[in-house]
């Protein structure tokens, strides 16, 4: 929000409809290069550690609510982390995969 409204004190040539891009175009008109790139590198650092928070939840999920509580109910420490591993691991592909 904050960056909507200061964009229309620094860029008031920016249109109506493009507040939306209130931010991508703050950046772009007003970082140099370097921080440019610093801020991308950073917005997509928190994204991917969001997505890696997401996947750990959906892997303990489907491993201490489901696995060992229908399937598996004397399942080893060992076995228990193999499983949440592999079902870590078909989450992913299932988002990242095509």
């Amino acid at each position: 929000m904050l960056p909507a409204i200061a964009a229309r004190g620094y860029l008031p040539d920016l249109l109506p409809e493009m507040h939306e891009r209130s931010y991508i175009e703050m950046c772009t008109r007003l970082l140099p290069h370097g921080m440019l790139g610093l801020m991308v590198s950073a917005m997509m650092a928190a994204s991917l550690s969001t997505l890696a928070a997401e996947f750990n939840v959906m892997s303990s999920v489907l491993t201490t609510d489901i696995y060992r509580r229908i399937f598996r109910k004397n399942a080893g420490e060992r076995e228990t982390i193999r499983h949440g591993e592999a079902r870590s691991g078909i989450a992913r592909g299932t988002v990242c995969g095509d």
